[in-house]
């Protein structure tokens, strides 16, 4: 599955932190962001290797909230069928609920 590089490309050029956010539905169907400790970029060295090696730790770090919240990855079942994945080897969809739209931020 093909990442953006575009993310870890600008933290390398710019020496900001890239810090990876993922969203998931709770029980009562709010949205809950998490953000995780930020991903290190050798800043000695090619430029590409850095992106490249940022791109695969955001990609471990997707896998296991993948992994955790599988039913919230509704776009994904698409991708992993037209990559010729068995309906039956892919997990199951989970009872996630989508957000209210455009619910009031709680002050």
């Amino acid at each position: 599955m093909p990442i953006a590089t575009g993310a870890p490309d600008l933290a390398f050029r710019s020496g900001a932190a890239l810090i990876p956010v993922f969203t998931v539905i709770d029980g009562e169907g709010n949205p809950v962001a998490t953000a995780e400790p930020p991903i290190e970029l050798p800043r000695d060295g090619p430029r590409r290797a850095a992106v490249e090696a940022a791109v695969a730790a955001y990609a471990a770090r997707l896998e296991r909230w993948v992994l955790r919240h599988p039913g919230q990855w509704f776009g994904w079942l698409n991708l992993a069928l037209a990559e010729g994945a068995e309906p039956a080897s892919l997990p199951p969809t989970g009872d996630a609920k989508a957000p209210a739209p455009l619910r009031a931020a709680k002050r």
